[in-house]
């Protein structure tokens, strides 16, 4: 499907509003040991905070994404139920794009947007701002990850984006990978790229967890250890990679959940008018009277085709939509 914004702005801010609302609390609630019965000193912390960040790059307000997903600690999910309409009609004033889900993961829902917006061809810079080490995978050319203040956490981002995913792998959520010691000592020694078809592992050794200085070594070979693990799944004690990997990498994020997310954002942006165009016709019937279709623009484009002579002045963001 296409979705054309209006917008001939290739800059785009992603906001965790997770992380931001947390950072306000944090800093109004505790740090300064104010109780949540004066609403208005969170509600303008989030608001100059916000705005802030957008200030320092000088965006315009529909490149703006804000997430929540209203998964936080209980004190904070009371405190912002008492400003939420404040904090709304503030983003409602300044056009900011708001997606508010309670069933999807904060993580999943940015992720799938960058996707969507990073696969356009015309995006040059997309910035998330977000203190989540999960979103280091998505650092690329195009994609940055800061802090509440704009910086890079160059203390903890490494090499690339895959890199990042692997750290993320090998140190778990929760478990941390264990890797057979015979494999530990092959994988370290000189002739590592020699005859890796033909490695055979003893799987009845002893398995225990990469020192730092193994841990980089690993990283370093990432793409050899991939291809060891695929055929020897077992060097990883319970092949707890598989498990790590399905919960911190975006690509395994369940197809329908990806549509889900991706027809979300659809509607979020016919709110400002967007034109929405399903690329594969057997949607169209599906969404023809659909609040975010225009009938206008599926009927000048049902040969899968745009013209861009009618439209050269804009974005188009292309999200195909799949198995629904």
């Amino acid at each position: 499907m296409f979705s054309k914004i209006k917008h001939n702005y290739n800059n785009w801010f992603i906001i965790d509003f997770n992380y931001i609302l947390k950072e306000c609390y944090n800093n109004i609630i505790l740090h300064m040991n104010i109780n949540n019965s004066n609403p208005k000193l969170l509600s303008d912390k989030i608001k100059k905070t916000i705005i802030s960040i957008i200030d320092t790059h000088n965006y315009q307000s529909k490149n703006i994404i804000i997430v929540y997903d209203n998964k936080l600690d209980q004190d904070i999910k009371e405190c912002f139920n008492i400003i939420d309409t404040y904090i709304i009609n503030f983003f409602n004033e300044y056009e900011f794009i708001f997606y508010n889900n309670n069933i999807y993961n904060n993580t999943d829902i940015i992720a799938v947007i960058t996707n969507i917006i990073s696969n356009n061809n015309n995006v040059d810079i997309i910035r998330i701002i977000s203190n989540n080490h999960i979103f280091y995978q998505l650092i690329n050319d195009k994609i940055l990850i800061l802090n509440i203040n704009c910086q890079e956490d160059t203390m903890h981002i490494l090499s690339s984006g895959k890199v990042n995913l692997w750290y993320n792998i090998i140190n778990g959520l929760d478990t941390k990978l264990k890797f057979n010691n015979d494999f530990i000592s092959y994988f370290i020694s000189s002739n590592m790229n020699n005859n890796i078809d033909d490695l055979s592992i003893n799987n009845n050794i002893d398995y225990r967890y990469l020192t730092k200085k193994e841990l980089y070594l690993f990283l370093h070979n990432i793409d050899v250890l991939e291809k060891i693990l695929s055929k020897n799944p077992n060097i990883v004690l319970n092949q707890q990679h598989l498990i790590n990997q399905s919960l911190v990498d975006f690509t395994k994020i369940p197809i329908n959940i990806v549509n889900e997310i991706k027809i979300d954002f659809c509607k979020l942006y016919q709110k400002t008018d967007e034109f929405v165009y399903y690329k594969n016709k057997s949607h169209h019937k599906k969404y023809i009277n659909n609040t975010f279709c225009k009938k206008t623009y599926i009927k000048k484009h049902t040969n899968n085709s745009i013209n861009n002579n009618s439209y050269n002045n804009n974005i188009f963001i292309v999200l195909d939509i799949d198995n629904i």
